[in-house]
């Protein structure tokens, strides 16, 4: 009788479990395509018709929240991607598809304007409200790749509605003609740092910006940071496609961490977590490494450890 009993409390917990997940998940957010707050209809027609806006080419790359937006970032990996920033509402509206408002304006995102945003992958927000914005300064990087200005890191107050650094990476970091800023993390420790991952296929690497010198420099290491030969087999709907594909996504341990006794203390001794693309391995190198300039000199390979964290399921992009 009691093991009916417990099998009988399991189902109905199972019920219950399902029914409050049924209610939890709702779509609020959801596209067939992707259109935009244009300025009047007039705007929107021409941009349609000289080529300008192409929805079918317009994805979604990276998302951030902060305060009462979702931040976006659209990369123009073919043509007809009219800005490259946006953001929506992150409150209730009236629909579920809201169009996109570029951040933070039209002129910000004009293509072929090196004072504006050319290709934007992914973008990270500190808790101050600003954001880091890396662009490769490459369109149509599917296509006819064009590469119409420098790769920049730009950090935007978005409570000041201004920039406040802008900075361009020079060739022997990040090439004019092979970057691919594909993500970056920040550490708010010694003044301020980014770390970035360049996912060219020529030379790639992680990026390092010291924010107090205002200056940056790459760290190299081809066994982690390059494609692993044996896992550049991806089946994609059914179609088998080879592609070495290097580090791309980058994530950053906490600083706060909480210990066995529960007390919450400071560490600025984070380790930085990356993978290839075309790869099965994690890795992770930390940062005293990364902010020694000594450790990428003469655009040289590191020799210092490295640490295989684990062993993926399969290839992926993204760190969680």
């Amino acid at each position: 009788m009691r093991r009916y009993y417990s099998h009988y409390s399991l189902l109905l917990l199972s019920l219950f479990f399902a029914a409050a997940n049924s209610e939890r998940f709702r779509v609020i957010r959801e596209w067939k395509y992707i259109n935009f707050t244009w300025p009047n209809a007039d705007v929107y027609d021409n941009a349609l018709s000289r080529g300008f806006y192409v929805p079918e080419n317009i994805i979604i790359s990276g998302i951030k929240f902060f305060e009462d937006y979702y931040y976006i970032t659209l990369p123009r990996m073919k043509d007809g991607v009219p800005a490259t920033l946006a953001r929506i509402p992150a409150g209730p509206t009236a629909v579920t598809a809201p169009a996109f408002e570029p951040f933070p304006s039209w002129e910000m995102n004009a293509e072929g304007d090196c004072n504006a945003f050319q290709n934007v992958q992914n973008i990270e927000i500190d808790p101050k409200g600003q954001m880091w914005i890396i662009d490769s300064g490459r369109t149509e990087t599917l296509t006819s790749p064009s590469s119409r200005c420098p790769p920049k890191l730009v950090i935007f107050d978005i409570k000041k509605n201004m920039t406040t650094t802008a900075y361009t990476f020079p060739d022997n970091v990040a090439s004019l003609n092979s970057n691919f800023l594909y993500d970056i993390v920040v550490d708010d420790t010694d003044s301020g740092f980014a770390y970035i991952t360049d996912n060219s296929a020529k030379d790639p690497g992680i990026i390092i910006f010291s924010v107090k010198d205002h200056h940056s420099w790459k760290i190299r290491h081809s066994e982690s940071m390059r494609a692993d030969p044996t896992a550049t087999t991806f089946r994609v709907n059914g179609v088998i496609i080879n592609s070495p594909l290097n580090l791309a996504s980058i994530s950053l341990s906490p600083r706060v961490l909480t210990t066995s006794e529960g007390k919450l203390v400071v560490d600025d001794d984070r380790e930085v977590f990356y993978s290839p693309i075309s790869s099965l391995k994690m890795y992770s190198i930390n940062t005293t490494v990364l902010k020694n300039e000594q450790n990428g000199a003469n655009n040289g390979e590191y020799q210092g450890n490295v640490n295989t964290i684990g062993i993926k399921g399969s290839q992926s992009a993204g760190n969680t």
